[in-house]
């Protein structure tokens, strides 16, 4: 377990405590799913919620209350709240552009959950507390001036994924031996990143070359990709491995 994850259950333990003592209704930022993990382990003292503006979700607020409060609670509650600007159909954009703008702005990533991409409009949940930030200024990604406006759950736009499964063969599961691969950097190069703690595994770090990956495993490389392992397709009679993967 990390320096990081320590800091992550011990902040989950003393907000699971106020809850527990006072009756207070906890609110978190938005969660990447090893974190929504983490608190998922509280489950048995705690009453949990997770929302993430829409079904397919991937960052996620939890809302946290004691076992005993019956209070009905609504989608306001979770302090979610979507926004939405228009772009160029000819100048599209990426979801690391677009996330790299904001933080350039002094956005915390906690803060902001998917980023939702379509050929004429970029969609963001953000956090309730923030909005006005969106709405306040206009912002400039590649040829693109994004005006955001808010807009409800029903008005979003779910992309469909346009990526299409890809095989590679590699010679073990190693994580280093598969991003050497799918993101075509020499196996010296994708060492030095794992080392230099860039690169996540279901989002949690991880900074060994050796680790043995497994099926449908996400794959976070900082300033690259993000690839899904889809499945082992096969193997060799020499013991090659064939791979299907998905950048996603």
């Amino acid at each position: 377990m990390t320096t990081e994850s320590n800091i992550e259950i011990n902040q989950i333990k003393n907000a699971v405590q106020r809850v527990c003592s006072k009756k207070q209704i906890y609110v978190s930022n938005f969660l990447n799913p090893f974190e929504q993990q983490l608190w998922s382990n509280e489950h048995q003292k705690v009453d949990l919620s997770f929302y993430g503006g829409y079904p397919q979700a991937e960052r996620k607020i939890v809302l946290v209350k004691a076992l005993n409060d019956k209070d009905v609670l609504s989608m306001e509650d979770y302090q979610l709240v979507w926004v939405a600007a228009s772009i160029n159909a000819f100048n599209s954009l990426t979801h690391r552009q677009v996330l790299g703008t904001l933080m350039h702005n002094g956005l915390k990533r906690q803060v902001i959950g998917d980023i939702l991409l379509t050929d004429s409009s970029v969609q963001i949940a953000v956090k309730k507390s923030i909005v006005k930030f969106f709405l306040i200024q206009s912002f400039k990604i590649r040829q693109n001036i994004l005006n955001f406006k808010i807009i409800s759950p029903r008005q979003l736009i779910i992309p469909k994924s346009t990526e299409s499964l890809k095989n590679i063969v590699v010679a073990s599961l190693r994580l280093d031996a598969f991003l050497a691969k799918t993101i075509n950097l020499s196996r010296n190069k994708v060492q030095h990143l794992i080392v230099q703690n860039q690169v996540f595994v279901n989002f949690k770090l991880v900074n060994k070359s050796t680790y043995l990956l497994t099926e449908n495993d996400l794959i976070t490389v900082r300033g690259f990709a993000k690839i899904k392992m889809k499945k082992i397709v096969g193997r060799s009679k020499k013991g090659k491995i064939l791979i299907a993967y998905q950048k996603v």
